[in-house]
């Protein structure tokens, strides 16, 4: 019989946030799967490892190599947001439990000292968003990046249009990390050079 694979939301990136729920879970089973990020920062001891680094065929072997193990899959966030937890379950569709964590967008909000029930969720990290469209349709988006030339790429893509002038940006850099950036400013006065290249980025648009 497979065992249940728990699928883990660890949060925007410090351990600080990670939950108790998922800290019980991982301490209960036999094989951890995650990014260098997160298993670095986790008590493995005495626990198999695989390391996630994108290779989404060698992940789905080793799980099927360890059916008979107690499998925690931690990924970033939460699960359900653009999370790998929903390829997990169409691959092994019956045997997923999720278990949620905090969210790159409640996390930036609650940094930024704002709320999101009326913002529209979207991202632009390794997919197709029409950034323009959406904006003009929801007049609040937050968008996950992909990193810093997503964050260029965005900018650039509003600056085209003159009706998004005097659209306001609020920039979240490298969550929860010590080198956490959050800016505010309107599009018309932001110059995306000088920031850092390396690391992630979300943005909230404001028409």
């Amino acid at each position: 019989m497979k065992n249940k694979i728990h699928i883990l939301g660890m949060g925007p990136g410090s351990s600080d946030y990670y939950t108790a729920k998922s800290i019980g879970i991982i301490k209960d089973s036999d094989l951890i799967i995650g990014s260098a990020r997160i298993i670095g920062s986790l008590d493995t001891a005495g626990k198999s490892v695989f390391i996630y680094d994108g290779d989404f065929e060698a992940l789905s072997r080793c799980v099927n190599d360890n059916s008979d193990k107690k499998i925690a899959v931690c990924v970033s966030g939460d699960t359900g947001f653009y999370s790998l937890a929903g390829v997990i379950e169409r691959h092994f569709p019956g045997q997923s439990v999720f278990v949620p964590g905090i969210s790159s967008f409640s996390y930036f909000f609650a940094a930024m000292g704002m709320t999101y029930e009326d913002y529209y969720m979207a991202s632009v990290h390794g997919r197709e968003t029409d950034i323009c469209g959406s904006l003009l349709t929801y007049k609040k988006i937050f968008l996950l990046l992909d990193g810093f030339r997503g964050l260029e790429s965005a900018v650039s893509i509003l600056k085209e249009r003159e009706e998004f002038s005097g659209v306001n940006l609020h920039i979240g850099y490298n969550l929860s990390y010590p080198d956490e950036k959050l800016i505010s400013i309107p599009l018309k006065e932001f110059n995306p050079y000088g920031l850092e290249v390396k690391g992630s980025y979300v943005m909230a648009v404001e028409l």
